[in-house]
């Protein structure tokens, strides 16, 4: 079976260009510096260590590779 089958967003590389990428590195940035104090924020409000707030956060980054690839989670 061809790759794009199970990772369809194999076929968007051949249209991504160079602004694309730098537009999607910049939202990338702003996300993770909102992402990250806030994950803290509420690992400490719940009595957690706040690794445990940046573990919390990883999951989300991977959910539309999963959405998109209409894989099984577990």
């Amino acid at each position: 079976m061809a790759l794009h089958t199970y990772l369809p967003f194999v076929r968007w590389t051949k249209d991504y260009s160079r602004q694309t990428l730098m537009d999607d590195s910049l939202a990338a940035v702003i996300i993770s510096l909102i992402m990250i104090p806030q994950s803290l924020a509420y690992a400490l409000l719940a009595g957690l260590l706040p690794q445990l707030g940046l573990y919390a956060c990883i999951l989300p980054l991977f959910m539309p590779l999963w959405v998109v690839a209409r894989l099984p989670l577990w």
